[in-house]
């Protein structure tokens, strides 16, 4: 899986979330073409968001991410970099 196809998975996996903000403010295009990272504290996330991202992730994906993971990453490059990292 690409680089780009994970972020895409990404994107979807958030969308599905209630991390509103995301599209809100715009991220989605800018994560999307590699234009611009999103730090996790941008999203206003809580650790119910966190957990449906979780869920969302390995939905979309097949990776289980612990939410300590997701939690831990400083933006959401570092989560993609994380999904790449389990595909292989």
């Amino acid at each position: 899986m690409t680089h780009d196809e994970v972020r895409r998975l990404l994107v979807e996996a958030v969308n599905s979330t209630s991390i509103f903000v995301f599209k809100a403010k715009g991220f989605e295009a800018v994560f999307l073409s590699g234009e611009s990272d999103v730090p996790m504290s941008e999203l206003d996330v809580d650790s119910l968001g966190i957990t449906e991202l979780c869920i969302a992730i390995e939905t979309s994906t097949g990776v289980e991410l612990e939410s300590s993971e997701v939690a831990g990453s400083s933006s959401l490059a570092e989560v993609a970099a994380k999904i790449s990292a389990r595909i292989g």
